[in-house]
């Protein structure tokens, strides 16, 4: 048996230093994904914000001690999606500069 798994990608993400001037990313069809951050992109942090629908509220993500969750990212690398985002069905990243990311997703 042979399990087919789907795959999206999203070449460009907006990431912005506010919530509102981070794209969406609908993540509501996936378990796991990575974000790739270009080369010479000014990223350092990334802070994770999830909403039940897509023009809905975002709230910071926590996870299970009750941190925020961020990721350390530099620039021409890929990175894992945190654990804490399982379940979650709309994202928004939020930088410590503006910038733009590549987001792969699998359910």
């Amino acid at each position: 048996m042979t399990t087919q798994r789907y795959s999206a990608q999203i070449p460009a993400v907006t990431i912005g230093t506010s919530i509102a001037a981070s794209s969406v990313i609908d993540f509501s069809s996936s378990e796991t994904g990575r974000v790739h951050i270009p080369a010479g992109s000014s990223l350092t942090t990334l802070n994770w914000y999830a909403s039940l629908t897509d023009n809905g509220v975002y709230t910071q993500v926590r996870d299970g001690s009750n941190a925020d969750v961020t990721s350390t990212v530099a620039a021409g690398y890929n990175y894992a999606f945190p654990a804490a985002l399982i379940g979650a069905s709309f994202l928004k990243i939020v930088g410590n500069a503006a910038g733009v990311a590549g987001i792969t997703m699998k359910d």
